[in-house]
């Protein structure tokens, strides 16, 4: 988004005394009592809307309260027009503190805004019942997107009792207007209402613009004008000059337009000429400083600070937009007859000229959506592409899809084709939105420039190759061809420049595919690096999506404390909703559950998941709610509800047919494990899961694809629990091979028990005893446990045999605890090991006894020195030690230590 415009924010002050319309306060009155939501202004301008309400909030003492909004044609895009809504509530209301920038997502663009105008409504609840919430929302009318209706209705049927919100508008909005009406949310004031009366004429004329006229020549002029204000107001305007008020009262007649065209003239004649000429030629600006003004018109700017002033004291339709009078408006009726009159007296090549000196001085302030309006009003396309390029990837990447595609097509379809940055802006554009299927047809006009144009240097060629290239790996994506898409994304990454925010997507999604495709180290690096970019840049969303990317691939190397740690990071990092976690930490909570439950600590796994969970329903997170489901399901397997999660599996089934089809597998093979749960611990037949174990092992293919290794990690367990150990140590063998490889530690913590219990009962106890050897200390440290639970009582009685075959080890008592089973022999002591070293605190504690110091451990290990010094204090508390060669001793004794 754009620099805030902090002028849509103010309330437009009285000009002079107003005249009270007792008669319409008590209409407003009635509705705030009759605690209805919606107060509609329906009239066309110049009819008093903005006059009634601002001296009615001023009447009822309101005005420093009322959360105020102007709006402009630019806000019927939905990003903007709620980033706005959501930017005036906060500066007005700072407890209701909702983060603007959370409209510029996919899921608010479809719809999912619903979710923030939930938080927004139960903020308000916990607001002053007694004390009313006015919200105003001024020219509504330029507001004419579908998607802002609907959800601008649901705030209105869902507003509490003392929350009112009031439109200000020329024409009727696209509400259920009838339905509200019946249900009576609303409140009505229409142009007739608004129209004066004969006694309110005489008393606006009287009181408001001291001009003494009799009744009866009010009475005629109410006639004249039908009570339409803006025509009582250049009457007035016109009778102060003049002495035969009676002369001037019958010259004139006819509809709204005609009077307002012949008052106007009227008024302007009492301006002298360079006045009329600074109204003519500022005409064409929506809102307007003296610094502008006298960018336009050529005149210093004293002059113009001097002109603003007089028009507005002597009230020539001028509205000041600040407290300090430096921003100005022409009252819309004013403005348009300005324009007519604009049209008329100047040559379309002085209009040009104007408009382009408009779109300059925005341009200098970087304020890009007037700036591109005017340049395109001014004719000027080469300026006018140079404007859009220029800011067309802000636009996209806040998701404000209406300004792009509105900039976009304000550009000839041929000039479009033949630029570059334009071709991509709409291909990047649709491919955010998640209209990839559009984005192909533009990847041969890239391609076409790419060989036809020449580039002004290499690294500009770079930079667009890299754009290409991107797109393509996107689109392949897309369509699923993975092997194809990899070597273009690290050529995408390679040539786009280091502070582009495309090649932050590209890095995160990269290091996915390294990560899919078994490159962990790959992986690791680019994650770890668009985290480092990320951070440098101040890009906070795409720093926790790269957290989450980095998080899992540690995760992957069986680094599950460190994977904790960086959820953390990324929880940190949140941009809070009204004190309440944001739709980017939905998997943040859920992956941080998924951690609890790997380490048996299912109450915290079951308040992470349901949290993640009720975040992706709140905020309409389609795929981020198929994750939290599944993980929420199988945190409720591992506490033994499987009725509980197979319901929630269904319900995942369901979701996923409608909207990811791609996660039936994922949902399949889960489904088969808790069925295949509930019937060991229930002593059921497995004949079910068997089935399915069975055919998946006759149809996959070697090597096993990515996306089938959970998969095949669930048919192995279950053919190992059914003693069908030659299949199951087939897929053991063969995953086991490829986990090795790749260094994904983390399949081997479920792999090696399988592999070990598969030995232990065909005989190979010793063979066994090995295997366990090799991953019980770093599984354990790191917290991976449940999978041992998971294999029920056979996993028991290996766990026993091989604590009597390894009597002290110490991690084999948590697993037996966990159980719940008595151990015999060996147990902790309140003088022994209090809680488990990680795998890191025993690679430091080894580097101790071979005599490192802090310093060497640091170097050799990639750490921070202070980061050594924590771990080694960590290690001293959990030794109950407070030396280095006690340390050492203890380690030995706990045969940590060899």
């Amino acid at each position: 988004m754009e620099q805030i415009l902090a002028t849509k924010f103010f309330i437009p002050p009285l000009r002079r005394k107003a005249l009270p319309r007792q008669r319409l306060f008590s209409i407003l009155d009635r509705g705030c009592e009759m605690a209805c939501s919606l107060f509609l202004l329906s009239a066309p301008a110049g009819t008093g809307k903005t006059t009634l309400l601002t001296s009615w909030l001023r009447e009822r003492r309101l005005q420093d309260e009322v959360v105020w909004l102007s709006l402009d044609a630019e806000d019927n895009d939905a990003a903007r027009f709620w980033a706005y809504f959501f930017e005036a509530v906060r500066r007005k209301l700072p407890q209701i503190d909702i983060d603007a920038s959370l409209v510029y997502r996919p899921s608010a663009t479809e719809g999912g805004i619903r979710s923030l105008l939930s938080v927004f409504l139960n903020a308000t609840v916990s607001l002053n019942p007694e004390k009313p919430l006015v919200v105003v929302l001024d020219d509504f009318h330029l507001v004419q997107s579908p998607e802002i209706s609907a959800d601008m209705a649901y705030l209105i049927e869902q507003a509490p009792e003392h929350f009112h919100l009031f439109l200000l508008s020329r024409t009727d909005p696209l509400f259920p207007l009838s339905r509200f009406r019946l249900e009576g949310l609303m409140v009505e004031i229409r142009d007739r209402d608004l129209r004066f009366t004969p006694q309110e004429t005489w008393a606006f004329f009287d009181e408001v613009l001291h001009l003494s006229l009799t009744e009866l020549q009010a009475a005629r002029l109410q006639e004249r004008t039908e009570g339409w204000v803006a025509g009582l107001q250049l009457a007035g305007m016109s009778l102060a000059n003049r002495a035969d008020v009676d002369t001037f009262i019958n010259t004139f007649s006819g509809d709204n337009r005609y009077i307002a065209d012949y008052l106007f003239e009227e008024s302007l004649a009492g301006l002298d000429d360079e006045e009329r000429q600074f109204l003519y030629q500022t005409a064409i600006l929506n809102q307007f400083n003296a610094s502008l003004c006298a960018h336009l018109t050529g005149l210093p700017l004293a002059r113009t600070a001097e002109f603003l002033e007089r028009l507005e004291h002597g009230n020539f339709f001028l509205i000041p937009l600040d407290d300090a009078h430096e921003w100005y408006r022409y009252h819309h009726l004013g403005a348009d007859l300005l324009r007519v009159q604009a049209q008329v007296r100047f040559s379309e090549v002085e209009i040009r000229r104007l408009h382009s000196a408009a779109s300059d001085w925005y341009a200098d302030r970087k304020l890009a959506d007037d700036a591109i309006r005017h340049a395109a009003a001014a004719g000027d396309i080469e300026r006018l592409v140079q404007l859009v390029t220029d800011n067309i990837p802000a636009a996209i990447y806040h998701y404000e899809v209406k300004t792009a595609e509105r900039w976009l097509s304000l550009i000839p379809a041929d000039v479009v084709d033949s630029n570059m940055n334009l071709l991509l802006g709409h291909a990047y554009l649709y491919h955010l939105i998640g209209q990839a299927e559009k984005v192909p047809p533009y990847l041969p006009k890239v391609e076409r420039l790419l060989r036809e144009k020449p580039f002004a240097s290499e690294a500009e060629q770079n930079r667009h190759e890299g754009h290409w290239n991107a797109l393509r790996f996107f689109t392949l994506v897309h369509q699923e061809q993975l092997d194809q898409a990899l070597p273009l994304g690290e050529l995408a990454v390679a040539q786009l420049p280091l502070d582009n925010i495309a090649r932050l997507w590209m890095m995160t999604s990269l290091a996915n595919m390294y990560l899919w495709h078994g490159d962990v180290n790959q992986a690791e690096s680019l994650a770890r690096a668009a985290v480092d970019a990320s951070l440098v840049q101040h890009l906070k969303i795409e720093a926790i999506n790269a957290y989450i990317v980095l998080a899992h691939v540690v995760f992957v190397q069986g680094h599950l404390r460190d994977e904790f740690a960086y959820y953390e990071q990324a929880l940190a990092l949140d941009p809070k909703v009204a004190g309440d976690y944001s739709p980017y930490s939905c998997i943040t909570l859920t992956r941080m559950a998924s951690n609890y439950r790997w380490a048996h600590d299912l109450e915290k796994a079951y308040t992470y998941a349901q949290r993640g969970m009720q975040l992706a329903e709140r905020w309409r997170e389609g795929e981020s709610l198929l994750e939290c489901q599944i993980e929420l399901a199988m945190v409720l397997c591992a506490m033994r509800e499987f009725d509980r999660s197979l319901a929630l599996l269904e319900a995942a089934k369901r979701s996923a047919k409608q909207h990811s089809p791609w996660y039936l597998g994922q949902v399949g093979h889960r489904e088969m494990y808790v069925l295949a749960q509930q019937a060991m611990e229930e002593n059921r037949s497995l004949a079910v899961p068997l089935a399915w174990a069975r055919e998946k092992y006759r149809s996959v293919p070697r090597p096993i694809p990515a996306v089938q290794k959970p998969v095949m990690m669930s048919a192995a367990l279950l053919l190992a629990l059914s003693h069908e150990v030659d299949k199951a140590m087939d897929l053991v063998h063969t995953l086991e091979q490829e986990e090795r490889n790749n260094g994904r530690l983390s399949m081997l913590y479920m792999l090696l028990p399988i592999k070990a219990l598969v030995q232990y009962h065909t005989g190979h106890s010793d063979d066994a005893f090995l295997t366990l050897d090799e991953i019980i200390a770093p599984a354990v440290a790191e917290g991976s446990i449940q999978h041992f639970l998971d294999m029920h009582a056979p996993m028991l009685d290996l766990l026993q045999a091989y604590d009597k075959a390894r009597p002290r080890n110490v991690y084999i008592p948590r697993l037996l605890a966990a159980f719940g089973a008595k151990q015999e022999g060996y147990h902790l002591s309140k003088d022994g090991l209090v809680e488990e070293l990680t795998a890191r605190e025993l690679e430091i504690l080894e580097m101790i006894s071979l005599g490192y110091t802090n310093a060497e451990i640091a170097e050799k290990l990639f750490l921070a020195e202070t980061t050594v010094k924590k771990h080694i204090s960590n290690i001293f508390g959990k030794l109950g030690v407070k030396k280095r060669t006690q340390a050492v001793q203890r380690g030995r004794e706990l045969k940590l230590l060899a």
